[in-house]
């Protein structure tokens, strides 16, 4: 049986409104999208709606009727609210929604299997045990893919209404889930029902239009009430003889706005207005910001103490927080009774528990009409508060942020909590804001140190560019010898990864030469960022040679991370290279990998396993690479991590049409397509070249990327992997002087990146020799084909070595031909490159039918076959 879930009230608008039994005066148009939409997902569909409307406008009221109806019809509903306060609270909407399903620990375990268990660090359920590391860590996309799954799990339970208000005011991480739900929702029995104001704040204000631009997307947008509508409110707020001539006023005053409608009838008949015509006159004078000022004018009437209460409710967020507002206001059982009774009475909060304020306008005009220096003291208690009583970080630190600076160690260690909290949930702009709190609390030197590393490493993961600044800035505060060499290794990551390469091998240098001479794993991992930022420089350093060439010489795996690290780095560059033979290298990778324990430990950190992973294809041995990079799917897969996943499939593709399994090889490169757009040009490039093999040229053209698209920053391998696309496409076309000279571009490229083996990037030396000769050019062709053959023999990958050959062969049309082309089926034999051995027995058994042995080439034709 099919689950069937509504999932997801996310309004803007939310609270109690006077009145309510007459608020959905006039909405039977959306009451009946509404019901079409529950019906709809009973049936197993998912949908969206999105009711998008003015503040007061009685959003609240379809929300209410919404769940109301969702019940009748059996289903359970979650929900919580965003609020204005919290919306540096990164998933703290969230982990409201979930709450009450977390809180029963057997019902927790259950729904958080499988994928879903990357929702933990999302809903605070554990502690990261580490900082990802430096580089392409995804923590935000893992935890969406976990809080889907834990969305989906929930669905396997029957339907369900998922209901968030304020939705405008919801932190940023809260709203990208949404987001990435919404674009899901066709895979799960889900309602999801959106409700947002007109106006949104900059931050948010491109997912929610993102939301609703999905075209799947229903809009509901309530109407202002019309005039009929507007006199029946009058009758049920007590003015059931109200004139016409009042009624017209009241709905131009409001502008049919229920809400507002409802304040200004109750401050009329405050003043004594009995709806006649003569008060219509009363009412011309009034502006709709003039209503509101009068839930200001309500709360002074009331006495002190239901102003201290009001005052700290608006700074808690009112809610589930009535314990800590007791505390906050200073009122005692009796006087805090009293005081909530006094609100209720005055329509400032709902008479029903948890007693939110009346509607999100009353909670703004309380918090707004608080002097300035009252409300920053409010919330420096209100953090001291949350913080005694054990509160979460990341809460304690939404008030700090909104509290003067006291100097405070408890409020440094709070919000660098926070900051943690957030960078492992995939919030890094939260972190940010915490962190540059936390440096306003005058921290000792060394603890700002500390701070501004941390508040460095935040920024880049973020995006602004001066994360490399404040980390340089911590380094000025260090004086121990090992802080500073690990931080100097922090500061060369962030430079890699900004493009810097050459600063980021003069960083690891530095590091190298401060870093305590007993530390050979700090040394090591130095000395492999080195080689991964400058591979052209990769000598090592004096005081680590020995170490590398006892580990180089070994036999075993790698013993720990950074040996791991660095054997990987060798392995990829010595396939770079080509100097070392490709049995050493395949070995360097294979203790570099150590049975898995270079994968265990590489999330957030895949570069030194990729390496790996390319170092084995490039030695020829597919089977390993393919299992090691299947491994690495699986594992992605599971973290959530689309740039990893992209990244891994993309790479399985390129092994794949090696191997000649041509819809293996789309399927993975149409899967990395799916993970990350028209990203990672090499992808397209190998989608182009399968199409190709299946006789598809226009095809192969369009999924190249276009010429004047290429970076000039772009890596030098992945220009040379375009050319070399745009050169097989342009041959398949039948343009072979553009074909030639697209590939004989790629020279300049090898020379610069000091990359000459030619089992280490596409042959494109090999296929420009076989178009210069078939251009005329024979003497260009003889020479490329012997500097391939030269260059792969020097590796010796047996791949490379009939690659060369091959080509060698097709350039000499004679007896040394034809031998040429058997040795290069004798090198290929046993390859697991079975597309470059079908052309290669297709050629020498051609080479055979034309030379006149007929009876000779049918074997090798057989085989090609």
């Amino acid at each position: 049986m099919v689950a069937t879930t509504i999932v997801c009230i996310f309004e803007l608008d939310m609270g109690a409104q006077p009145f309510a039994q007459g608020l959905l005066l006039g909405r039977d148009r959306e009451l009946a999208a509404i019901d079409d939409l529950l019906g709809a997902v009973a049936a197993g569909g998912g949908r969206i709606c999105l009711i998008r409307g003015p503040a007061g406008i009685g959003k609240t009221a379809l929300l209410s009727e919404t769940r109301a109806r969702a019940r009748a019809r059996g289903i359970a509903t979650l929900q919580a609210a965003g609020t204005r306060l919290e919306r540096d609270y990164a998933f703290g909407v969230v982990r409201a929604l979930f709450d009450e399903v977390m809180r029963d620990a057997g019902r927790r375990g259950a729904l958080l299997q499988g994928a879903a268990a990357l929702a933990a660090p999302a809903l605070g359920l554990k502690a990261q045990a580490a900082e990802p590391a430096d580089g392409l860590s995804d923590p935000a996309s893992a935890a969406m893919h976990g809080l889907y799954w834990l969305t989906a799990n929930l669905a396997e339970s029957g339907p369900l209404l998922l209901a968030v208000d304020d939705a405008h005011w919801l932190d940023v991480m809260s709203l990208r889930f949404v987001l990435y739900l919404a674009r899901r929702v066709h895979d799960l029995p889900i309602l999801l029902l959106v409700t947002a104001r007109p106006e949104v704040i900059e931050d948010q204000r491109e997912l929610v239009e993102a939301l609703s631009a999905l075209p799947q997307a229903a809009s509901v947008e309530p109407a202002a009430l019309a005039e009929p509508d507007v006199q029946q409110l009058v009758a049920l707020q007590g003015l059931p003889h109200a004139a016409s001539e009042f009624v017209s006023a009241c709905a131009r005053v409001s502008g049919g706005n229920p809400y507002l409608l409802g304040e200004l009838l109750d401050g009329l008949k405050a003043e004594g207005a009995t709806g006649s015509a003569i008060d219509a006159t009363r009412v011309h004078g009034v502006t709709p910001a003039g209503v509101v000022s009068w839930v200001a004018s309500r709360l002074a009437s009331l006495g002190a103490e239901p102003q201290a209460l009001a005052g700290a409710l608006a700074v808690l967020g009112a809610g589930e927080r009535l314990a800590e507002a007791a505390l906050l206001s200073a009122l005692d059982p009796g006087r805090f009774a009293r005081a909530l009774d006094a609100l209720i009475a005055a329509h400032i909060v709902t008479a029903e528990p948890p007693h939110d304020f009346a509607h999100p306008l009353v909670h703004t005009a309380v918090y707004e009409g608080m002097p300035r220096g009252t409300r920053s003291h409010l919330h420096a208690r209100a953090a001291s508060l949350l913080g005694a009583r054990e509160a979460p970080a990341a809460l304690v630190a939404t008030q700090l942020l909104a509290a003067p600076p006291g100097g405070e160690a408890w409020a440094i260690r709070t919000l660098r909590a926070a900051a943690r909290e957030a960078t492992a949930a995939g919030a890094p702009e939260s972190a940010v804001r915490y962190l540059e709190r936390a440096l306003l609390e005058s921290p000792a030197r060394e603890e700002r140190g500390r701070l501004l590393l941390e508040l460095g490493q935040a920024q880049l993961r973020a995006g602004p560019l001066d994360g490399i600044e404040r980390i340089r800035e911590a380094l000025a505060l260090h004086d121990d010898r090992r802080e500073r060499a690990e931080i100097w290794l922090h500061l060369a990551r962030a430079l890699y990864w900004m493009g810097d390469g050459a600063a980021a091998g003069t960083a690891c240098e530095t590091g190298l030469a401060e870093a305590p001479v007993d530390d050979d794993d700090l040394t090591l991992e130095l000395y492999g960022w080195q080689l991964i930022a400058t591979p052209q420089e990769w000598e090592p350093p004096l005081r680590v040679r020995e170490r590398i060439q006892v580990l180089q010489s070994a036999a075993t795996p790698g013993r720990t991370r950074s040996e791991r690290m660095v054997l990987a780095q060798l392995a990829y560059l010595e396939a770079d290279r080509g100097v070392l033979s490709h049995e050493l290298v395949r070995r360097l990778a294979a203790r570099a990998l150590a049975g898995g324990a270079l994968l265990t430990e590489s999330a957030g950190e895949m570069g030194p396993y990729s390496g790996a992973c390319v170092a084995l294809f490039v030695t020829g041995d597919l089977e390993a690479a393919l299992a090691a990079v299947g491994e690495a799917i699986r594992r992605s897969r599971d973290r959530g991590s689309p740039l990893e996943l992209a990244w891994f499939s993309m790479f399985s593709g390129q092994c794949n049409f090696s191997r000649g399994a041509l819809s293996d090889a789309l399927a993975d490169l149409d899967g990395a397509r799916d993970q990350i757009g028209a990203g990672y040009p090499r992808n397209r490039v190998y989608r182009a070249l399968c199409l190709l093999e299946r006789g598809d040229i226009d095809g192969a053209h369009d999924a190249l990327p276009a010429r004047d698209a290429l970076d000039p920053q772009v890596h030098s391998g992945v220009h040379l992997c375009m050319l070399y696309g745009w050169g097989q496409v342009r041959a398949a076309q039948g343009r072979l002087p553009e074909a030639l000279e697209l590939l004989l571009a790629c020279e300049p490229l090898v020379r610069a990146s000091h990359t000459p083996n030619p089992a280490a990037s596409e042959p494109w030396r090999s296929e420009a020799a076989v178009l210069a000769a078939r251009l005329g050019q024979r003497e260009r062709a003889r020479s490329l084909a012997q500097e391939d053959l030269r260059l792969a023999e020097a590796f010796g990958a047996p791949s490379a070595i009939g690659r060369a050959l091959r080509a060698a062969g097709l350039i000499e049309q004679s007896a040394a031909g034809i031998e040429l082309l058997s040795a290069a089926l004798d090198a290929l034999a046993g390859s697991e490159f079975h597309l470059l051995r079908a052309y290669a027995l297709t050629d020498h058994g051609a080479a055979l039918r034309r030379a006149g042995h007929k009876r000779d080439a049918l074997d090798p034709l057989r085989a090609a076959l």
